[in-house]
């Protein structure tokens, strides 16, 4: 836990990328911003830690299904990454 890699490039995913990092950093709670020192931080209530992460991926399911992907949940496979996105040709 505690790494993330997206692969959203180009600039259709740039108000995403910036709305998940906020969503994450709120630790869930919306898009209220964060106040202290800076940096990321971090939580040190590991069942916390999980529940930002589920409704981390879960934004990012949501979101790329929009966009027409389908979405592969591979976190219990312990491949090195969470989701796999694809697209079905015609």
């Amino acid at each position: 836990m505690g790494r993330y890699v997206c692969y959203a490039e180009g600039s259709q995913h740039r108000g995403f990328l910036k709305r998940l990092f906020e969503f994450i950093e709120s630790r869930g709670k919306g898009s209220e911003k964060r106040h202290g020192s800076g940096g990321q931080g971090w939580q040190t209530d590991p069942p916390r830690r999980k529940e930002v992460e589920d409704a981390a991926v879960r934004e990012v399911i949501r979101y790329y299904r929009t966009l027409g992907y389908d979405i592969h949940d591979c976190q219990d496979e312990k491949c090195g990454w969470d989701l796999e996105a694809s697209t079905t040709t015609a």
